[in-house]
C-alpha cells in the first residue's frame, strides 16, 4: 500500500470515527475581533492558544514557547534578554531593533503598545496566562497602527477556591526561576496575583540577565449589570548584551563567545516598569452595553551601548490613555446585527538623554536632552450583519490622527525641536460563508498604516526628527477556509497578498541603526494549520507558512534591490507537535520547528545568506493530586539533537555582523506545587 493511500485511509478513519467527550476538540470563543465569536465563525485569520499549551512543563522564558504553533508568526532573539524577544507576523516586526513594531499587544484589554507603535514584552508572565489570541494580517481598523496583526493576552481566571501555588525551575546556563501565585474567589471578588524571579547566566559570554515580574488582576461584580476589572504589573530587569558575530567569528569559534567590544564597554540595560489599568463593563439592557477603560504605563530605561560609537542612552517614559466603546446587538431588516462604536485617546511622553561614553563604557558629558511626545485620537466603527443562515458580513473602519513632537532642551548644538503629523482612515471588510461546520470559507480586504516610532524617527545627520520619513501603508487581500471535522480535526488555510508602500527599512551607520523608506514591496503567502485528536490522550498539531516577500521598487545607496527577498524573514516555516497525556497524570510532548533560509541584508548578498535549521524539543512530567495538594514535577530538553542554529539575525548591519548563535542541547527541570486553602 502506498504511503499516500495509507495516509488518506487514516484520515478518513479519523474523520469518520465518532468523537467522545474525552476526544472531542472544543470550539474556542475569541474576543480579539471586538465582536465575540468562535474561531471558525471569524472572517479573518485568527488562532487561540489555551490550556496546557501555554504552561504545562514549559521553561517559561518567553511566549515563543507557546506561539511557535501559530502559522505566520516568526520569533527571534529568545536568548538575548537585553534585546527582548522579537515577534514578526507575516514579516511585520522582523526588523525591529528594540522591542516590537508593526504588531499591537494587549494584556487583559490593557494595551502594551504605545502610541508610537512600539511594545515591550519583558514584563509578561507566562505562569499566569490563561489564553493568547493571535490575529494575523493588517488590523488597523480594529487596533490602530497594526500592519502585521495583534496579540491579545488574557490572564488565568481566578480559582473558585482560594489557592496558593509555587513553581521552581532550574536549567542549564545558570537558569534559576521561582514563582509564587495566589488565586481565588470571595463573593463577587475574584483575584489573581503572581510574582516571578528569574536569574540567567546565559549560553553566551556577557549575556547574564536578572528579571523580577509581578502580575495581578482583580474582577469585581458591582451589581448584575456592572463589572470592574483592574490590573497591575511591574518589572525590574537588568540584562547584558553579548552582541552579534560575523560569519568568520562564528566559524572561528567558540559559539558562546561575545563580541569583544560589548564586553569591553559593558553593554547592558536596566529597566523598571509599572503598568496599571481599569476596565468597566456596563450592561444597558436590550442588547446594549458600554465598556470604559483607562490605563497608565511608566518605564525607566538606562542603556550602555557599544562605545565609543554609540552614546549612553536613558529615558523616562509615561504613557496614559483611555477609551469608550458602545455595543448594540439587535436586528436590521429582520437580520441579526451587531454594531460597535468607540473612541480612544492616548498620550506618550519620553524624557530622553544621551551621554558620551569612553572606551570602557563609562558615562561622559551630556550630548542630548529632549522631550519626545506622541498624542493620538482615534474613532472606530464595526458592524456585523447576518445576511442569511450561512452568510455573514463584517465591516470596520477607523480614523486615527497622531502628533509627534520633539522639544530640544540641549541647545549647545542649536534648537532641533520639531513636529510631524500623521493621519489615516483604514477600512476593513470580511465576508464569511458557512455551508457546513467543516467548511467555513471567508474573504477579507483590509488596510493599515504604520507610523515610524520615536526611535525610527532619529535623523542620521544629527539631532532632531528625520522629517522626510513617511508612514508605511499596506493593503491586504486574503481568502481562506477553516472548520471542525467530526469533532476531532480542526484546520485553517489562508492565502494572502499584501501590497506595501514606503516600507520602513533599517540600516546601520557609525554603529547606530536608522530607518528609511523603501519604494514598494509585495508579500504573498500561505498559512496552514491543523490539530487532530488521534485517539484518547494523543494529539497532533501542525502549522506551515510559506512566504514570498519581495521588494518591487527600492533603491538605496546607489544600489537597486528590485525583486530581492525581504531580509529577516524565512521563506518557509514548519511546526509539528505530538502531545500525549494519560489518565494517571503522566504527559509527554515532542515538537519540531523547521525554519527555512533567509537573508540578513537588502542586497541578498551571498555573505549575508543564513542557512535554515531544524530544532526539536521534548518535555514530560506528571500531575497528581493528594487531597488539597497538587504536585507537578517536569523535565525538558531543548534542541534535542544538538543543532547548530541562530537565535537572532540583525538586518543590514555593517561588516556582516549579524548572527547571534543559539545554544546546543540543554536541559531544565522543576516542580510545581498547588494547595487549596
Amino acid at each position: 500500500m502506498s504511503r499516500c493511500r495509507a495516509a488518506l485511509l487514516f484520515l478518513s478513519g479519523l474523520i469518520a470515527a465518532p468523537a467522545t467527550a474525552s476526544t472531542a476538540l472544543e470550539e474556542i470563543i475569541v474576543v480579539s475581533p471586538r465582536l465575540d465569536s468562535t474561531v471558525q465563525q471569524t472572517p479573518f485569520a485568527i488562532t487561540a492558544v489555551t490550556g496546557d499549551d501555554l504552561q504545562l512543563g514549559r521553561q517559561q522564558i518567553g511566549i515563543d514557547e507557546a506561539l511557535a504553533r501559530v502559522p505566520g508568526v516568526f520569533f527571534q532573539n529568545r536568548y538575548n534578554l537585553n534585546q527582548d524577544l522579537r515577534i514578526a507576523i507575516r514579516g511585520f516586526g522582523a526588523r525591529a531593533q528594540f522591542g516590537q513594531s508593526g504588531i499591537r499587544l494587549a494584556v487583559d484589554d490593557i494595551p502594551l503598545t504605545t502610541p508610537d507603535g512600539t511594545s515591550q514584552v519583558d514584563d509578561l508572565d507566562m505562569g499566569s496566562m490563561g489564553r493568547i489570541e493571535v490575529l494575523r494580517g493588517p488590523s488597523a481598523a480594529l487596533f490602530g497602527t497594526a500592519a502585521g496583526g495583534a496579540i491579545n493576552i488574557y490572564s488565568e481566571q481566578p480559582q473558585e477556591q482560594p489557592t496558593v501555588e509555587t513553581r521552581a525551575t532550574v536549567g542549564d546556563y545558570g537558569q534559576r526561576q521561582l514563582q509564587l501565585k495566589a488565586s481565588g474567589t470571595s463573593g463577587d471578588l475574584g483575584y489573581l496575583a503572581s510574582v516571578r524571579r528569574q536569574d540567567l547566566e546565559g549560553f553566551r559570554d556577557h549575556s547574564q540577565a536578572d528579571t523580577t515580574t509581578f502580575n495581578s488582576t482583580f474582577h469585581y461584580r458591582i451589581d448584575p449589570t456592572l463589572e470592574l476589572t483592574a490590573v497591575f504589573a511591574a518589572l525590574d530587569k537588568e540584562a547584558r548584551d553579548p552582541g552579534a558575530l560575523t560569519p568568520a567569528e562564528l566559524a572561528e569559534g567558540p559559539r558562546d563567545r561575545a563580541r569583544q567590544l560589548n564586553v569591553d564597554c559593558g553593554v547592558r540595560e536596566t529597566a523598571d516598569q509599572y503598568r496599571t489599568g481599569v476596565v468597566l463593563r456596563k450592561s444597558l439592557g436590550e442588547g446594549q452595553s458600554l465598556r470604559l477603560r483607562g490605563y497608565l504605563l511608566d518605564r525607566q530605561f538606562d542603556a550602555r551601548l557599544p562605545c565609543p560609537f554609540v552614546d549612553h542612552t536613558t529615558f523616562d517614559r509615561r504613557y496614559i490613555g483611555g477609551g469608550l466603546e458602545y455595543q448594540l446587538a439587535g436586528t436590521v431588516a429582520g437580520r441579526s446585527n451587531r454594531f460597535i462604536a468607540g473612541m480612544e485617546v492616548t498620550a506618550q511622553e519620553d524624557d530622553r538623554e544621551r551621554f558620551d561614553a569612553d572606551r570602557s563604557g563609562n558615562r561622559g558629558a551630556l550630548t542630548q536632552r529632549q522631550r519626545e511626545a506622541v498624542d493620538s485620537v482615534a474613532i472606530y466603527l464595526q458592524d456585523e450583519l447576518t445576511l442569511s443562515e450561512t452568510v455573514m458580513l463584517r465591516l470596520s473602519g477607523r480614523y486615527e490622527a497622531l502628533d509627534f513632537k520633539l522639544s530640544d532642551e540641549f541647545l549647545e548644538d542649536g534648537d532641533n525641536s520639531g513636529a510631524i503629523q500623521f493621519d489615516e482612515f483604514t477600512p476593513m471588510a470580511g465576508l464569511l460563508w458557512s455551508p457546513t461546520a467543516w467548511a467555513n470559507l471567508y474573504a477579507n480586504l483590509s488596510t493599515s498604516f504604520e507610523t515610524p516610532s520615536l526611535n525610527q524617527l532619529e535623523d542620521p545627520a544629527g539631532p532632531g526628527f528625520l522629517e522626510s520619513l513617511e508612514a508605511q501603508t499596506s493593503t491586504n487581500y486574503e481568502v481562506g477556509v477553516k472548520g471542525l471535522v467530526g469533532g476531532r480535526l480542526s484546520y485553517e488555510l489562508a492565502l494572502f497578498r499584501i501590497d506595501l508602500e514606503d516600507e520602513l527599512v533599517p540600516f546601520e551607520t557609525a554603529g547606530d541603526v536608522f530607518f528609511r523608506n523603501a519604494g514598494s514591496s509585495t508579500r504573498e503567502g500561505l498559512e496552514l494549520a491543523a490539530e487532530a485528536q488521534l485517539r484518547e490522550g494523543l494529539r497532533l498539531t501542525l502549522a506551515y507558512s510559506y512566504n514570498d516577500f519581495r521588494y518591487d521598487r527600492f533603491r538605496a545607496g546607489g544600489e537597486r534591490f528590485d525583486g530581492n527577498m525581504l531580509p529577516g524573514v524565512p521563506e518557509s516555516q514548519l511546526f509539528a507537535e505530538l502531545a500525549w497525556t494519560h489518565s494517571d497524570g503522566w504527559y509527554a510532548t515532542w515538537d519540531l520547528l523547521r525554519v527555512g533560509e533567509l537573508y540578513a541584508d537588502d542586497a541578498n548578498s551571498p555573505a549575508a545568506q543564513v542557512d535554515g535549521y531544524t530544532v526539536s524539543n521534548l518535555r514530560l512530567g506528571r500531575r497528581y493530586q493528594r487531597g488539597r495538594l497538587a504536585v507537578s514535577p517536569y523535565l525538558g530538553i531543548n534542541n534535542l539533537f544538538d543543532e547548530a542554529f541562530f537565535a537572532n539575525v540583525r538586518v543590514n548591519q555593517t561588516f556582516n555582523r549579524f548572527i547571534e548563535p543559539a545554544p546546543g542541547r540543554n536541559f531544565y527541570g522543576g516542580i510545581g506545587l498547588s494547595y487549596r486553602l
